[in-house]
């Protein structure tokens, strides 16, 4: 059997190999998967700070807001200052899963906007008191994110 030799003199097996030395970008880190370029590139912009939270009333212990900060103590002492009352929980302690990595601001909010869409804002008969979608839905980047929130959540086990 005659080996594969492309024209520029790289086999088979050495176009493996390259293809396989290729750094992954961060959001395909998380996931294992890849998305369209603008997907990607947006989803891969800004340092990897950020942390998923929901609020959870005191009272009733339901979620109650879905939120993104790179300091949750800060976010929740900035939601006390205006009058918000729910307690913080890191989206991973909520549903007692391992820890997940620290995520760019637009991979946050992604998953952010994946948990509005899921328990819809008051405002519209849902039960979370976000005002405003992290994501709009008509950006032609909405469904590629929200692909991505998919997978992200289903990987870290982040639902019931």
């Amino acid at each position: 059997m005659v080996a594969f030799v492309s024209p520029i003199g790289v086999n088979a097996e050495t176009k493996k190999a390259i293809c396989l030395s290729v750094p992954k970008s961060p959001t395909q880190k998380l996931t294992g998967k890849k998305y369209e370029p603008p997907v990607e590139k947006y989803l891969d912009e800004g340092l990897q700070t950020d942390r998923v939270y929901f609020g959870i009333d005191v009272d009733t212990g339901e979620i109650v807001y879905a939120g993104k900060s790179s300091n949750l103590d800060l976010r929740q002492a900035q939601h006390y200052a205006n009058g918000k009352t729910f307690e913080i929980v890191n989206i991973s302690e909520y549903y007692g899963v391992p820890d997940y990595p620290n995520l760019t601001p637009h991979q946050a909010r992604a998953i952010e906007q994946y948990y509005i869409d899921k328990f819809g804002m008051q405002k519209l008969d849902g039960l979370l008191q976000n005002k405003i979608n992290s994501i709009a839905i008509n950006r032609d980047i909405y469904p590629g994110t929200q692909q991505f929130a998919e997978d992200f959540i289903n990987n870290y086990k982040l639902k019931n």
